[in-house]
């Protein structure tokens, strides 16, 4: 039996044999069939043990974490995502959800059986999440890849949320800077608080969230009141930051609203694959090099002139929209108020990361113009379009941006779209790998709409 086929049994074995006495069965079964082979007997064993004692509450991060921590062939490694789709895709509704990640809401297939073998031949170093969504019973599609070309942990993240009656879809993405803490928390709190509100209340949710933020961190260290439980981690949310881009779509009218806090784009084509494919729909990058960022500032902030400094907010940070970061943000004026805005920055020092330099100990380089914040705001910059059959969505981080320009990318997705390509994103993301590797975090989410002819059909 090849590699790939028995690492099939192993995770099948692992995931859908709820009686520990079938379990056990089978564990033997494998490793008899294993036997001959030397590479596999060792994975296996180490295999079994681990992921069997927590099956019940097993995803496909975990999962994946488990076996490409094992001194496991490549061969298998590169694999195993590929594997979970296959068995998403052909198992029953009511066993795929424990192959589900915590951004779905139903299972995921990439579409066809030679979509996923198709995929062994990539390059999957680096490559942290690699997943496709069906969404409710629709025509739309979405795929998501995420790449760290660093040892360091992946500090982006993404969301994807319907509503209850699947007419809604809201699709994020999340540029995390300074740790992955804020981005951790803005891609679960801030969905979920949109969906409860109409789109044309996008602004006052992306700031009431970030208020939020800034609160639960401020009142942990109030004269009048003692640590929470949570004080660590609302810290280190208040430390780091995120940009974060919004599309929420109206899946029965096709009309969507955009929101833009920070430089993560989005973009919307229209039309066939070829050179008649026209981009509809493009949102701008808001950081400090951005001129309408420049002017904002100044603006808001009459007479300081060194606010921006090598092309960065006081020659710090790309970041002038988003969440966290509150350092930025917190009041100064007066003696008593430059008291306390050093202690919430000792606070925030505290839970610096090992190996970085702690704020507090580079307090006047950090804040030597700090005059009338905040200087970073939530506020996103809010557009509309309309979404029709046949058009293709993006939404990526600078990651991407940074490598490509729109058009390029649209020329991209549609060779791949012309080709016959079930994964839009991981077909992006292997573009940039063979050309110009990213050398930032690069998340890639792309909806597709596809024609009434080729709508899925999908098991309830």
């Amino acid at each position: 039996m090849c590699d790939s086929g028995c690492l099939l049994q192993i995770i099948t074995c692992i995931l859908f044999n709820n009686s520990r006495s079938n379990f056990e069965r089978c564990s033997v079964n494998l490793k008899q069939t294993l036997r001959t082979s030397s590479r596999l007997m060792l994975c296996t064993q180490q295999i079994i043990k681990p992921v069997s004692c927590h099956r019940e509450n097993m995803d496909c991060s975990h999962l994946y974490r488990i076996f490409t921590q094992m001194p496991t062939p490549h061969s298998l490694k590169t694999f195993i995502p590929n594997s979970l789709h296959l068995l998403s895709a052909l198992l029953p509704a009511k066993d795929s959800h424990r192959l589900t990640t915590q951004h779905s809401t139903k299972r995921f297939t990439l579409g066809s059986m030679s979509g996923v073998h198709s995929m062994n031949s990539l390059h999957t170093k680096g490559i942290v999440e690699c997943s496709s969504f069906p969404v409710g019973i629709s025509q739309y599609n979405v795929d998501v890849v995420r790449y760290q070309p660093t040892d360091r942990p992946i500090e982006d993240r993404w969301s994807m949320k319907l509503d209850t009656d699947a007419r809604r879809i809201i699709l994020g993405v999340y540029d995390g800077h300074g740790g992955s803490a804020t981005a951790e928390v803005v891609s679960s709190v801030l969905p979920e608080a949109l969906l409860e509100v109409p789109p044309s209340r996008h602004t006052e949710v992306f700031e009431e969230v970030d208020r939020r933020i800034i609160r639960s961190f401020t009142d942990d260290h109030s004269f009048l009141r003692s640590k929470s439980d949570q004080w660590e981690r609302n810290a280190k949310t208040a430390r780091a930051g995120c940009m974060a881009l919004i599309f929420d779509l109206d899946l029965k009218s096709g009309d969507a609203t955009i929101s833009n806090a920070g430089d993560c784009r989005l973009a919307v084509f229209h039309g066939q694959p070829g050179p008649k494919i026209e981009l509809v729909h493009e949102t701008s990058d808001l950081n400090s090099r951005a001129a309408s960022e420049q002017e904002r500032l100044e603006n808001e902030h009459p007479g300081e002139d060194l606010l921006i400094v090598s092309g960065r907010l006081f020659g710090r940070l790309m970041c002038t929209r988003g969440f966290g970061d509150v350092y930025y943000k917190l009041p100064c004026k007066g003696p008593v108020g430059r008291y306390t805005h050093k202690k919430h920055i000792d606070a925030m020092s505290a839970v610096e990361e090992i190996g970085k330099i702690p704020i507090n100990q580079q307090y006047d380089s950090y804040f030597y113009g700090y005059r009338t914040p905040p200087y970073i705001t939530a506020r996103p910059e809010t557009s509309k379009t309309h979404i029709s059959d046949g058009d293709t969505v993006i939404l990526a981080s600078d990651g991407l941006w940074d490598k490509l320009t729109t058009l390029e990318a649209a020329s991209i997705l549609s060779d791949g779209i012309a080709a016959g390509v079930e994964h839009l994103a991981m077909h992006l993301l292997q573009f940039l790998l063979d050309n110009h590797p990213p050398g930032d975090d690069t998340t890639i989410v792309i909806l597709r709409s596809r024609s009434p002819e080729n709508k899925p059909s999908l098991e309830e």
